[in-house]
C-alpha cells in the first residue's frame, strides 16, 4: 500500500537521552498527566513546553459540561485544574493549573 513504506535505517538515539529524561521526570514529578517536550540541538538541550491535555489540548468533540466535570479530576498539590474558555469560546480550550 502506498504511503506505508517502513524505513530500514533506525532512529539515532540522542547523544543526550538519559539526561533529557532525567529532567522531563524531574519537571513532571508529581503532575499524574503531563507531556514534556525537549529538543536537543548543536549538543545542548532546549525546553519547550509542559502540556497537561492529551491531543495537544484540542478537544473540539466534548461538550462544554463534560470538560468542565473531567478538569475537576485532576488535582496537584491541593489544587483543581480546569478548562477555561478563551476569547473565542471553547475554540481555544485551555487546562489552567
Amino acid at each position: 500500500m502506498e504511503g506505508t513504506e517502513v524505513d530500514k535505517n533506525p532512529v539515532k538515539r540522542p547523544d543526550k537521552l538519559e539526561e533529557m529524561i532525567s529532567m522531563a521526570e524531574k519537571l513532571a514529578e508529581g503532575i499524574p498527566f503531563v507531556r514534556v517536550d525537549l529538543y536537543l540541538a548543536d549538543g545542548k538541550i532546549y525546553f519547550g513546553e509542559m502540556t497537561f491535555t492529551p491531543a495537544t489540548g484540542v478537544l473540539f468533540h466534548f461538550k462544554d459540561t463534560f470538560l468542565e466535570e473531567e478538569g475537576k479530576y485532576c488535582v496537584i498539590e491541593n489544587k483543581r485544574c480546569g478548562y477555561e474558555k478563551d476569547s473565542g469560546g471553547w475554540s481555544g480550550v485551555r487546562r489552567s493549573c
